[in-house]
């Protein structure tokens, strides 16, 4: 494969299978394994597809999606600086008190405050905070423009991600409640809401002895709703919305790939991840041919060495068309999902056949479903 194709941390390489083995020899201290996502550059996704690029595409998306369930798109112009120009931005606002701002405590003692919008791959919505604030009002331009650049980024992937496998799939995904088909992912994403989440995680000195929550996962193991899900790397900030020392601990991502090996995931600065979400088994992998992508559970720990600092971080959740029909459960994703805002029962949402993940946790991308 052509090395413009495809990077890691230390730079591009030349096949799969050099990024494959990657993640088999970054082997940590408890035996847990080291991933370092696949990445296609944007510029690829953007640029005129031949023949060659189209199968290399493919390959890379199999592996990737396939395997672990991850993949980044690193690359992106000016990405890097308006990320963390974003996140601070969203500390900024955040330490206004905006009216429109959630919180809620997280089992392990964790504080997190959010910040949401629901849009579409065709209507972006401004982050609703409700203050006219000086902070929140830059801020609002500064996160316009990082949303616009995820937008075009998950434009282009859906795109090459769709022709990929639209010769594997046997009839239409999806069908609506009078009768639309959706044919092809891409449809399915144009059709589907995006909610888009700013979140401050921090764990107060003051609130608990390290010892209550040492060892607890902020976010337990869960496989979250919808098509896929979309975020970038965190940033730690101080009370004065100001980056810490980069090499200061933000925590461990976990995820378990496809054969249930759990992995520590390490991310580029520069990277916009994406990951298979639950919705992609009721609809995409029933309908395919050969090999499936994977949905990975995944779970996150605040590092307990970080108290009165902040980690700030940004996801993007892609519903399913709210009108498209579960054949499960007879009702339409639109249903479903506004009987999973309401539930309180782990058996409450298995008897629908989807919920907001596997497991009703506090989830990464989602204040409530």
């Amino acid at each position: 494969m052509a090395n413009k194709f495809f990077k890691t941390a230390n730079g591009f390489v030349t096949t799969t299978v050099v990024l494959r083995t990657l993640a088999l020899l970054l082997a940590m201290a408890d035996n847990t394994l080291a991933l370092s996502p696949i990445a296609v550059d944007y510029h690829v996704l953007v640029a005129h597809q031949t023949p060659e690029t189209r199968h290399q595409l493919r390959e890379t998306f199999k592996v990737s999606l396939g395997v672990d369930g991850m993949i980044a798109i690193r690359g992106i112009p000016g990405f890097q600086k308006l990320r963390e120009q974003a996140l601070l931005g969203a500390h900024a606002c955040m330490a206004q008190a905006p009216p429109r701002m959630q919180s809620v405590t997280l089992p392990d003692g964790t504080y997190r405050q959010t910040l949401a919008a629901v849009s579409s791959a065709f209507s972006e919505q401004a982050i609703d905070h409700g203050s006219e604030s000086d902070a929140c009002r830059a801020w609002s331009e500064t996160s316009d423009r990082f949303r616009q650049a995820i937008g075009t980024s998950l434009t282009a992937f859906v795109k090459h991600l769709s022709r990929a496998f639209g010769d594997d799939v046997h009839g239409p995904l999806l069908q609506s409640v009078t009768g639309k088909s959706y044919n092809t992912l891409e449809q399915v994403v144009r059709s589907g809401e995006r909610l888009e989440h700013f979140h401050s995680y921090n764990l107060p000195e003051v609130f608990k002895p390290l010892t209550d929550y040492e060892g607890r996962d902020t976010i337990e193991f869960h496989v979250d709703q919808g098509v896929f899900i979309a975020f970038v790397p965190s940033v730690l900030v101080d009370t004065l919305s100001k980056p810490v020392d980069s090499s200061t601990p933000h925590g461990t991502f976990k995820l378990k790939s496809a054969d249930g090996t759990e992995k520590d995931v390490h991310f580029q600065p520069d990277s916009l991840i994406i990951m298979p979400g639950d919705g992609i088994n009721h609809f995409f992998n029933a309908r395919r041919k050969g090999l499936t992508f994977h949905a990975p559970p995944h779970a996150f720990q605040m590092s307990a060495s970080i108290p009165e600092l902040h980690r700030l971080w940004y996801g993007l959740m892609q519903l399913l068309p709210a009108d498209a029909k579960n054949e499960e459960s007879g009702l339409t994703y639109g249903e479903i999902r506004s009987r999973v805002v309401g539930l309180t029962t782990s058996s409450e949402e298995t008897s629908l056949g989807l919920g907001c993940s596997r497991t009703l946790t506090e989830r990464e991308l989602m204040s409530n479903c």
